[in-house]
């Protein structure tokens, strides 16, 4: 499934193709059109989506931590039990264990391996519970294992490819730059099914760790969020379509 917020004015006008899930992909371009208004083409074309795995979630837990919304919503669909204590890796994912019904859920800074650091310098109530996909970026469990805290983690779902929208190959083979805004090292990976011979990427990355995956998409110009929140994520964006000068000349010698 694809939506188009916008067709570009001119053929050789910067083109953002968003390959999240379908939801986070929509929120995400709802916050690209309130920063850059309607000029901005905005392709959503998901090339992954969440299936829930029915696996045992162990009681007596006194601490959870999710690493995503998707956890989250695999957790509150396997067990009616809110009493645990939340960490949460970013305010989205926060957000929504509220709405899940947790009450006492608290905030990391935004990405797996700050999570982690945070918890070994202000260890949690145990018996903790990380609740993951079968895909992650940092073994959170492993490290509060090996500092002593007694924890365990349990995969809840997986993430299944999606093929890309012809809107967005398209888009990814034509004359005009396309930014890929990528939010993992999984994603850079399933994002290289964009690349064709010609293409000029551009690429806004969470974290260096994910920049170090897009390298593979051989891109023209990469900007890394200055802190992992879509926030910085957008003003990473707002540097690439600033340097769109800079890019031009770099993409002629190419």
């Amino acid at each position: 499934m694809v939506t188009q917020h916008h067709s570009p004015a001119h053929q050789d006008e910067p083109t953002v193709i968003l390959t999240r899930p379908l939801e986070q992909s929509r929120r995400f371009a709802d916050e690209l059109a309130a920063r850059f208004g309607p000029g901005l083409a905005v392709f959503v074309s998901p090339l992954s989506h969440a299936e829930f795995l029915a696996a045992p979630v162990p009681g007596g837990v006194r601490t959870l931590v999710f690493t995503s919304e998707n956890g989250v919503d695999a957790f509150a669909a396997r067990t009616p039990d809110r009493s645990p204590d939340v960490i949460c890796v970013g305010d989205r994912t926060a957000a929504r264990a509220r709405a899940a019904g947790f009450s006492r859920v608290a905030t990391g800074p935004g990405d797996a391996g700050g999570l982690s650091a945070s918890l070994l310098s202000r260890p949690p109530a145990s018996p903790v519970l990380v609740v993951r996909g079968r895909e992650q970026a940092h073994d959170i469990a492993a490290d509060l294992r090996s500092a002593g805290i007694r924890a365990e983690s349990v995969c809840l779902y997986r993430m299944e490819d999606d093929p890309p929208s012809d809107e967005a190959l398209a888009a990814a083979a034509g004359p005009a730059p396309v930014i890929l805004p990528l939010f993992s090292p999984n994603a850079a990976s399933r994002a290289m099914v964009l690349r064709q011979p010609g293409s000029r990427l551009l690429v806004a990355a969470l974290s260096p760790a994910v920049a170090r995956a897009a390298e593979g998409l051989a891109p023209i110009a990469v900007e890394v969020a200055e802190r992992p929140d879509s926030g910085s994520m957008i003003d990473a964006i707002g540097r690439l379509l600033a340097g769109r000068g800079r890019l031009e000349d770099r993409a002629r010698r190419h």
